[in-house]
């Protein structure tokens, strides 16, 4: 959580990310799935452009976007895949592969 808050803070002024703590059981019994978030950004076109160049790389890249406060910010996201151990792997790919440095996050 931390290496986000920082990333976050280098790449958009003014903007407080929201933290949420799982709780142990939170999620028993879900089907929930993992992405590398590679990029954050306040234009729609940065995010789609860093999309652009993944999925050329070979990479299943997309975007998403969060509304935060009144500004709306644009992620650009690679995978899904099924597990943590997947993202980690395809996190460290995504950095020998393509030189960026990525969060591994719970999706959707």
């Amino acid at each position: 959580a931390d290496t986000a808050r920082a990333q976050i803070a280098a790449t958009v002024n003014g903007i407080q990310p929201l933290l949420r703590r799982i709780e142990p059981g939170d999620l028993e019994g879900s089907q929930g799935e993992f992405a590398v978030q590679v990029g954050s950004f306040v234009g729609e076109q940065n995010a789609s452009n860093e999309v652009a160049r993944l999925s050329g790389l070979g990479f299943d890249a997309f975007r998403v976007n969060d509304q935060v406060g009144s500004r709306t910010i644009w992620r650009a996201l690679v995978g899904p895949v099924a597990d943590r151990d997947q993202a980690r792997q395809l996190k460290a790919r995504l950095a020998g592969e393509a030189g960026v440095e990525g969060l591994v996050i719970s999706h959707p």
